[in-house]
């Protein structure tokens, strides 16, 4: 139930406990069922909340569950800091994705999926969000080591070779394989450090990373 300081809406000071404990629940109940099943009603009750109470802040389904991706999100960390190496820095970006792709976050992620063609909105702000964390990290690890002449100019598929891990990762855990250091040390070493060491090709998509300079 509400608290007494409570607003009764959205234009007044929040109840922060109350908001953190939506957030969570919407988290929760979206792995668990899927944005379809969602029902406000659910998340309420295991937010110790009412539906009219989340109705004031959200108003709607897939505006309650973009935000909770969003602070869910707002959690996932891609920097590296600069450990000399470009091998060194590659197996820490490995990690940190195997890390940020929980069990949780990969059910949320197909759940999406799977809603989207009903509602684009929040694989649309997801995608968005990883995008945005996981490019620069990426983009920084590769510029070091061209400064280091670690590579040379980097590869035309360089933005491909960044979604490797992520794909393999993902790809792991659908088929209930487990991601163990053995596998992340072997997809540095197997294919990001020999695909970066390519040869280079011209580089028709250099604008890409200019978008994020």
């Amino acid at each position: 139930m509400e608290t007494k300081n409570e607003a009764p809406s959205r234009g007044r000071p929040q109840s922060e406990r109350l908001h953190r404990s939506i957030m969570a629940a919407a988290v929760e109940v979206l792995a668990e069922v899927g944005f379809d099943a969602l029902s406000v009603a659910e998340v309420a009750r295991r937010a110790g909340s009412t539906p009219p109470a989340i109705y004031r802040r959200f108003p709607g389904k897939t505006e309650l569950v973009t935000a909770a991706l969003r602070e869910e999100l707002s959690l996932i960390g891609f920097d590296v800091p600069d450990l000399g190496s470009l091998r060194a820095e590659l197996l820490m970006w490995t990690r940190s994705v195997a890390q940020a792709l929980t069990p949780e976050r990969l059910r949320i992620i197909a759940a999406l999926f799977l809603a989207s063609r009903q509602d684009p909105i929040p694989t649309e702000s997801l995608g968005a969000h990883l995008q945005s964390v996981a490019v620069p990290a990426w983009r920084m690890v590769l510029d070091r080591a061209r400064d280091r002449g670690e590579i040379g100019s980097l590869p035309a598929a360089y933005e491909l070779i960044g979604q490797v891990a992520p794909a393999v990762i993902v790809n792991a855990a659908l088929m209930l394989r487990p991601q163990d250091e053995a596998t992340l040390v072997s997809l540095v070493d197997a294919i990001l450090m020999p695909a970066l060491r390519a040869s280079p090709e011209p580089i028709s998509t250099a604008s890409r990373w200019n978008d994020h300079d």
